[in-house]
């Protein structure tokens, strides 16, 4: 992979105006140096120079290094710094003889720590370090305007490092070495898949490196990588990103560590699920099967998922185990209790039974099995003994029933006996006196015919009118059901006058009127009165919908007559004649 950023090593030797003044730059380093170590580094740009306040920036070089011999300690390391930046900067501040300019010398590497007074570089081509050292405070750097170099970040860039004599004359920023981010683990099949977001910078990695467990796994192209998985082992990955410079490899700083969190969570919840079968397995005992039971049941899922074979065949007969048992106690809790009854739940406890008897012999759950099959055995025994007695009695009491039916049909004989002689001797009497009554007839009749007839005009009496009253309440009745409701009103009023006659009197004789009315016909008669009342009402619109709506709010209600009204049937019969009420239907 080419380097997008060619290097050159002929920068300085390039720029003739920089040259024209080596000689007076090599004097202010060695000006520099005495007794003045770099407490604090400052990468200083062109920009940033072109940009710098400082009162001396404008002044020509003679006139500075007067200054510099006239000022004191804060003043001189301000001006060294200015005679420095602007023989960089500034190629045209002074002129001098090209000839005797001196070569300065090119390194390439990272610079891997700043001390008071020295730079310690990482060379890779032969992979060693060199100091070199530093007479300023403000190292003039030629840098992508992208890039914002401090003290703490230059490790992360390779440079170029001027030097005449070992000591830094100016340090170029080459490129930025980063790490890859996003990492990410992903399986498929036996396999995991690592992969990662590309270095984001100007000249791109030429591989990257990939390293599992701390230890390197391999080198790929692209930013993805399959890794052989071992199941239950949770693996960790970091990537590194290779830069290529000429033939120098360089690595970047690791990227975050990853883990194979998606085999952590699985060895995770495997150990809590072998944790929780051994917790329920424990506790299946007489004292603490409930609570093993609703351990099994809470954690299906987690058992269903992560347990291996043999144990999960356990949970699932286990868990029909549970499930017989439940269904025998609820078939056995039926009522009444039968033979049939217990002996379905019989069956359901003999079935978990055998479901106990093929697990481990390390998970005992027989005993409860064997438990409810012993209470319902003895359950249907008692309720056998029970039946025997119960039929026994039945027996007997068929006996006393039958003896006590022939006694009271002797007794039923006797005294129908008894009431034949009666009445045989009442008939006999009854004989005797009809005969003595003929006799006295025939007498009479023949004494009257001795006197002369005599007409006698009398008083003409009015014949009482007679009918069948129940005969008429049932007209009535079928008269109203055929919402023949004038008719139905017609009948009651014939048959009830005196009755309906006290109601309208209120009071006393209301109470007296409605308790003489019979309970069947209670309900129409007020309602059909209601309708009389609407019909009769004096303010003369008479059966009106809003007064048939109100007889309905009355009987909702319970106002009035209808608070004796308690048969709930008989009020939604009249609330379904009110529904279907025809205005015209009571003249």
């Amino acid at each position: 992979m080419v380097p997008k950023k060619k290097f050159t090593t002929e920068i300085i030797a390039r720029d003739r105006s920089i040259l024209q003044y080596a000689f007076i730059l090599t004097a202010s380093f060695l000006i520099c140096i005495v007794n003045t170590p770099a407490y604090s580094i400052d990468f200083v740009t062109k920009e940033d120079f072109a940009a710098d306040q400082s009162i001396y920036k404008d002044y020509p070089i003679k006139l500075l290094f007067k200054k510099l011999a006239e000022s004191d300690a804060s003043g001189k390391k301000e001006i060294r710094n200015i005679i420095i930046l602007k023989q960089v900067f500034d190629p045209n501040a002074q002129k001098k003889d090209v000839a005797a300019v001196p070569k300065y010398k090119e390194t390439f590497g990272i610079i891997k720590e700043i001390s008071e007074n020295k730079l310690k570089v990482w060379l890779p081509e032969t992979d060693s370090y060199m100091d070199y050292y530093l007479g300023i405070d403000r190292i003039p750097t030629e840098k992508s305007s992208k890039y914002k170099i401090t003290e703490s970040d230059i490790g992360k860039y390779t440079s170029v490092i001027y030097t005449l004599d070992e000591r830094v004359y100016k340090i170029k920023i080459d490129f930025l070495l980063a790490s890859p981010t996003n990492l990410y683990v992903k399986h498929k099949d036996d396999k995991n898949i690592v992969g990662w977001s590309e270095a984001s910078t100007e000249e791109k990695p030429l591989r990257y490196k990939l390293f599992r467990n701390g230890e390197p796994f391999g080198t790929v192209e692209g930013t993805v990588s399959d890794v052989p998985r071992e199941k239950g082992k949770v693996d960790s990955y970091f990537v590194k990103a290779v830069y290529k410079r000429g033939n120098v490899l360089v690595e970047s700083e690791a990227s975050d560590v990853i883990r194979d969190e998606i085999t952590l969570k699985e060895s995770q919840q495997e150990r809590l699920a072998g944790e929780t079968y051994d917790r329920i397995i424990a506790a299946l005992n007489p004292e603490g099967y409930e609570g093993a039971k609703k351990l099994l049941y809470d954690n299906r899922q987690l058992l269903d998922e992560h347990l291996d074979q043999n144990r999960m065949g356990n949970v699932k007969t286990l868990t029909a185990f549970f499930q017989d048992i439940e269904e025998g106690d609820r078939l056995g809790a039926q009522i009444p209790e039968t033979e049939e009854i217990l002996n379905n739940a019989l069956t359901s406890f003999k079935n978990a039974e055998q479901k106990s008897k093929s697990l481990p012999d390390n998970i005992n759950v027989l005993f409860l099995a064997n438990q409810k099959i012993d209470m319902y055995q003895n359950k249907k025994a008692i309720l056998a003994e029970s039946n025997q007695k119960e039929l026994a009695a039945k027996k007997e009491a068929a006996r006393e029933e039958a003896r006590l039916k022939e006694q009271a049909a002797k007794e039923e004989a006797a005294k129908e006996e008894v009431r034949l002689k009666e009445l045989k001797e009442e008939a006999a009497r009854e004989e005797a006196r009809l005969k003595e009554l003929k006799e006295e007839t025939a007498k009479a009749i023949k004494e009257a015919s001795k006197v002369p007839t005599v007409e006698i005009a009398g008083e003409t009496e009015q014949p009482e009118e007679k009918y069948d009253r129940d005969a008429m309440i049932l007209l009535a009745l079928k008269d109203f059901d055929d919402k023949n409701y004038t008719s139905s009103w017609n009948t009651f009023s014939k048959i009830f006058r005196a009755q309906i006659k006290k109601i309208r009197q209120g009071g006393k004789n209301q109470i007296t009127g409605v308790l003489a009315l019979p309970v069947e016909c209670r309900a129409e008669i007020f309602f059909l009165m209601e309708l009389e009342q609407l019909k009769n009402s004096e303010d003369g619109k008479g059966i009106t919908k809003q007064g048939i709506e109100r007889i309905k709010d009355k009987i909702d209600n319970r106002e009035g007559l209808w608070v004796i009204i308690n048969d709930s049937t008989k009020r939604k019969k009249i609330k379904q004649h009110i529904s279907g009420f025809n205005i015209d239907s009571f003249k």
